[in-house]
């Protein structure tokens, strides 16, 4: 009996071992499909390089160009494979306007692997976006305004260093003001006739009479 339910699980437990063998080479064997022919890869990173060494075209460049979320991401893909499927020429430059469809948001090939991992590539691309090496690229705009800012900060600071100047200057001219008039010699009185008639006397030895 005991050993009866032994090999039973033990049966079981190698038919779902088995099971799960014949499952994960499905899930692992992903198949990216090139965004202008058939040739495909069992990675995003190595179709989006085939891309822009065979075609060009830099999907993630586009991407962060048109600013785009998850959904206009999938507009773009779609959008390309549709112009591709359909034999027509690709736009000098893709812009915002040209896949504002609602019926880019369906998918041109089923099972799009690219689909399935756009939402890795946006994380990506924000967590670079943070570092400071990124701030190289910000908008001109961006950093018109920036330097703006630091003008007027920069005169501001002229400007307190101006009247800072100026206090000390005072605060100096008035302490060497009175420090003159404290070091300056002193004046003699000059002499009376009654003084050198004083004088000759106590010279002499001598008192004057009354």
């Amino acid at each position: 009996m005991g050993t009866n339910s032994a090999s039973s699980w033990e049966g079981s437990n190698t038919s779902e071992g088995s099971n799960w063998l014949d499952v994960e080479p499905d899930v692992e064997n992903i198949e990216v499909v090139s965004l202008f022919d058939d040739v495909t890869f069992s990675t995003l990173p190595a179709m989006l390089d085939y891309c822009k060494k065979q075609y060009r075209f830099d999907l993630l460049d586009n991407i962060q160009r048109l600013r785009l979320d998850f959904l206009g991401a999938v507009r773009l893909t779609n959008f390309i494979r549709t112009q591709v499927r359909d034999k027509s020429t690709l736009p000098r430059q893709i812009s915002r306007k040209d896949i504002d469809d609602e019926c880019y948001l369906s998918p041109v090939l089923e099972n799009d692997a690219v689909l399935f991992s756009l939402d890795e590539i946006l994380g990506v691309m924000s967590q670079d976006e943070e570092t400071p090496v990124n701030k190289a690229n910000a908008p001109i705009g961006e950093l018109l305004d920036r330097n703006k800012t630091l003008e007027a900060e920069l005169h501001t600071v002229r400007e307190r260093f101006a009247d800072y100047r100026l206090a000390v200057e005072q605060t100096l001219d008035r302490r060497w003001g009175v420090d003159d008039v404290l070091h300056s010699p002193l004046i003699s009185r000059p002499k009376d006739a009654s003084d050198a008639y004083f004088e000759s006397y106590a010279a002499n030895g001598t008192e004057p009479s009354e």
